[in-house]
């Protein structure tokens, strides 16, 4: 593979999981307006989540690998090797949420209706909170990283 295009992999797909995460919030959001019935919750969540992970599981899969290429493409002494290993951070950043975030969306599926808003509203604080941790974070590391790399006129 081109190794302009192996620094570039985890720029573009870093850069999908963070319009998908980004997205999420003005889409999930509706559900707190009043006139949308709590009960809407349970059913949308039991397709959205399984299909969201997938998503989610790809792009940090994509990413992980292009930092992967990336560094490995890179001269052991140039500057952009910290760059992509810490996007590939960021990258993990995204996952270290979890335990606070999937026994959210566990409650919003199985648990009672009526606590359903309140669990979306704590789930959207908690998903805010790591965009800008770690999904932000990453897409910008590693478009540093390229772009480092594409100043200091390294051979693609």
């Amino acid at each position: 593979m081109n190794a302009t295009l192996c620094r570039l992999l985890p720029v573009l797909s870093s850069t999908g999981l963070l319009t998908l995460t980004v997205t999420e919030i003005p889409l999930l959001t509706i559900f707190q307006r009043a006139e949308i019935p709590a009960t809407t919750l349970q059913p949308w969540f039991k397709v959205f989540s399984p299909q969201g992970l997938k998503s989610v599981l790809v792009l940090s899969s994509v990413s992980l690998i292009g930092a992967i290429l990336a560094y490995s493409s890179v001269p052991q002494s140039h500057e952009a090797r910290t760059w992509y290993v810490s996007g590939a951070i960021g990258v993990l950043g995204h996952f270290a949420f979890a335990p606070w975030l999937v026994p959210n969306i566990d409650r919003i599926v199985d648990g009672p209706v009526a606590d359903a808003k309140t669990e979306l509203a704590s789930w959207t604080r908690l998903h805010t909170m790591r965009i800008f941790v770690a999904d932000l974070p990453a897409a910008t590391l590693f478009l540093l990283g390229f772009l480092k790399t594409s100043a200091s006129g390294l051979p693609a």
